[in-house]
């Protein structure tokens, strides 16, 4: 695990929805939930 799991973990828990944190994150929901 690496640093930017973990932000990708605490955009999924703050936002409590995938597509949302992926977006935050910038990169697609596929590589946020795989």
């Amino acid at each position: 695990m690496n640093l930017r799991d973990l932000e990708y973990l605490a955009a999924v828990g703050e936002l409590k929805h995938f597509r949302k944190a992926a977006e935050k994150c910038f990169v697609s929901q596929p590589t946020l939930s795989g």
